[in-house]
């Protein structure tokens, strides 16, 4: 009996052995396994942590305004350039409306902007277009506005961002540039000098003095022929 307990024991003893020895090894799998994956999870909230830190960064140095809205048209963020371009605190615009007194440039009075483009967002589709913002001094500016959606994973809109270009002394330039072509185009028109263009040997402008002093009916008339047939 003496001698089968001592087996027993010695038996139990090995089986401690072994089983220590398993659990030994199955830790340190689990060890060199987690290590890994901490290395990995780190390494990825660093890059994280550095791709959030350059979003950041352009948000807040961009020169354009930036704004970032909710899925109700609420504004959640806007960088510094909006600020100065709105002439308002972040306190005082987050929350608002983001697009009130905004007007498509080509729409009709009275419409209500956001819901013109919330359809395209919720699709996940970006919108952009010209349009024109009433400020606070009663003045209008005029910008290039690039919305972007963001989705869920159910592709449900949670938030956008929109980018305004402005574009109003642009705007301004062409209306005075339409402005004095308008004005020259009068002035040549009434002139009592006959007054013609010519480009590549054919007349591609007649104004009305011309048309009378070479005896046409018309300036259309006038035109087919070439500048060297109306001249001896």
């Amino acid at each position: 009996e003496l001698l089968e307990n001592i087996a027993q024991v010695e038996l139990a003893g090995s089986r401690i052995k072994s089983t220590t020895v398993q659990t030994f090894g199955i830790s340190l799998i689990l060890f060199i396994v987690g290590s890994v994956l901490a290395f990995f999870v780190l390494r990825q909230g660093k890059f994280v942590k550095e791709g959030t830190q350059r979003f950041s960064t352009l948000l807040e140095y961009s020169m354009n305004p930036i704004e970032v809205v909710d899925h109700e048209g609420k504004i959640l963020y806007v960088n510094p350039a909006y600020e100065r371009w709105a002439g308002k605190s972040t306190g005082e615009l987050i929350g608002q409306p983001a697009f009130e007194g905004v007007r498509l440039v080509q729409g009709g009075p009275g419409e209500s902007f956001w819901p013109l483009v919330v359809d395209s967002l919720k699709s996940g589709k970006a919108w952009s277009g010209d349009v024109e913002i009433a400020r606070p001094d009663n003045g209008i500016s005029f910008t290039l506005l690039i919305i972007s959606p963001m989705m869920d994973r159910s592709g449900n809109l949670i938030e956008c961002i929109a980018i305004h270009h402005d574009l109003t002394e642009r705007k301004e330039l062409t209306r005075k540039f339409e402005e004095s072509q308008e004005k020259y185009q009068k002035i040549v028109e009434s002139s009592l000098d006959g007054i013609v263009i010519v480009q590549d040997g054919r007349l591609v402008f007649v104004n009305s003095s011309a048309m009378k002093i070479f005896g046409y009916s018309s300036t259309e008339e006038m035109k087919a022929v070439s500048f060297s047939e109306t001249v001896a």
